[in-house]
């Protein structure tokens, strides 16, 4: 969207009324009865655009309908082949795309039968590639704006694109009854505006939004650390991380781990967090006296740390987990070179697989 006219800081870009703020409420009664209590306002928002567009012109909301994107232009890493995702296969963006697969087909599940009774609303070709569409639209486009409980989209606000530096966000009159977004600088006629959709990672950007950031000071990756089988104190170190309720997981490759969120430390000085040291330091530790130790600082808290004689040891944590994070940018490298070998990576995607922040 861009500046017809000059727009100054603190000036109102967008006023839009309630009534064209499409809510749940505005599902039709017919289908909403057919609905299980568990469906949520994002399934009802969809169903509410798959009725749209199934009436095409004769719907009021056309207009609007017709800007919304094809199936083909979303870049949401769930409409991602699989052959796309395993460019991503080492990163975050991967588990955050199975788990949202599987919370649209439990999603789909709860309106597939209001779906099949309300043809005559839908028409035939509401499927579930069809929700799915319509699902992540909602999810791209609705804002839960502070003052109204309820979500909604509020057309044409969701051209606005997203920057992280701009702290424009579409906000509640109570006055005027009517949400408002407010210029957060000056802009001149014919500069494109912006908003901000929140201090958001650019996993999230990529599995909600379809994009990524090359600079992103909210940034964040998680990484997998694991415990070497190999190691002689494999299972004793197993046991100190029981006694001291800290959950090892087992992957699909059958290594034993944790997953840690780090950030950028270039944004974020505190980037390693305490919780990953205090890992590595069990990680590290080479004698059942080390261990010992260890896990008698923790007093059951799951805090590990070296008495005053030993904490030159931390250097070894910090190794550690420096080779844990140079083991997985060596899988992700491995992964985003087998998709160039078979040349199957759509282009705007595969940018966003090689963005070394995604």
């Amino acid at each position: 969207m861009f500046a017809s006219r000059p727009i100054r800081a603190g000036e109102r870009m967008l006023e839009v009324p309630p009534s064209l703020m499409i809510t749940s409420r505005c599902l039709q009664d017919e289908v909403a009865r057919f609905l299980p209590a568990q469906a949520t306002e994002w399934s009802r928002l969809a169903l509410f655009i798959l009725a749209q567009w199934n009436k095409g012109q004769n719907s009021a909301w056309d207009p609007y309908m017709g800007i919304l994107p094809s199936l083909v232009e979303l870049n949401n890493t769930v409409f991602w082949k699989q052959e796309e995702l395993q460019c991503v296969r080492h990163s975050p963006v991967y588990f955050k795309t199975t788990q949202r697969e599987r919370w649209l087909d439990m999603e789909f599940s709860d309106v597939q039968s209001a779906i099949s009774r309300c043809r005559h609303i839908f028409g035939e070709t509401a499927s579930y590639d069809a929700f799915k569409h319509a699902y992540s639209i909602v999810a791209t486009r609705s804002w839960r704006v502070t003052d109204i409980c309820e979500l909604g989209m509020v057309p044409y606000v969701d051209l606005i694109n997203h920057d992280w530096k701009c702290e424009s966000i579409l906000s509640h009159d109570p006055d005027k009854n009517c949400v408002v977004v407010i210029a957060d600088r000056d802009y001149a006629t014919g500069d494109e505006v912006f908003i901000s959709y929140g201090q958001l990672p650019n996993v999230t950007l990529a599995v909600d939004y379809g994009f990524a950031l090359s600079y992103n000071p909210f940034d964040e990756a998680e990484i997998w650390v694991t415990i070497s089988p190999d190691d002689p104190l494999y299972d004793a170190k197993l046991d100190v991380f029981s006694r001291n309720k800290i959950k090892i997981t087992e992957e699909e490759d059958g290594s034993m781990g944790k997953a840690f969120v780090i950030q950028d430390i270039n944004s974020n000085p505190n980037g390693i967090p305490p919780g990953l040291r205090s890992f590595a330091r069990v990680l590290c530790a080479k004698t059942p006296e080390e261990l010992e130790r260890l896990d008698a600082s923790s007093a059951g808290s799951g805090n590990f740390s070296w008495d005053q004689d030993n904490q030159h040891k931390d250097r070894c944590a910090l190794l550690e987990i420096l080779s844990q994070v140079d083991n997985l940018i060596e899988k992700y490298v491995a992964a985003d070179l087998a998709g160039d070998v078979h040349g199957i990576v759509h282009e705007p995607r595969r940018e966003m697989a090689k963005n070394p922040k995604l």
